[in-house]
């Protein structure tokens, strides 16, 4: 099974190397992809904000997006907000086709 890992602690300058559990497991039974956001997001123990801010939200969007347009069999988020925007963007989609299939 092929999986799209989203994580906002991957870097996408270097996310062919960044470290997951995709480490321990064989590659027979399952493949990760790891999706990283296209811009750092501060780390979330370092913030000074106690919520996500919107600026923020607007990454983690447009990762849950890039996520959902894999060929990846599944979705494993780290973040509760990567949760959210995935499902808002499947949500979303599945509600889109609906309308215009039918």
């Amino acid at each position: 099974m092929k999986w799209a890992v989203v994580s906002p602690f991957f870097s996408q300058d270097d996310v062919d190397n960044c470290r997951w559990l995709n480490n321990y497991f064989s590659e027979d039974e399952h493949t990760f992809q790891l999706i990283a956001p296209r811009q750092p997001l501060p780390k979330w123990h370092d913030k000074k904000a106690t919520v996500t801010t919107i600026s923020e939200w607007k990454i983690y969007w447009k990762q849950a997006k890039e996520a959902l347009d894999t060929e990846a069999d599944g979705l494993l988020t780290v973040f509760p907000q990567l949760t959210a925007a995935t499902d808002f963007w499947s949500t979303a989609i599945e509600k889109l086709k609906s309308t215009v299939n039918g």
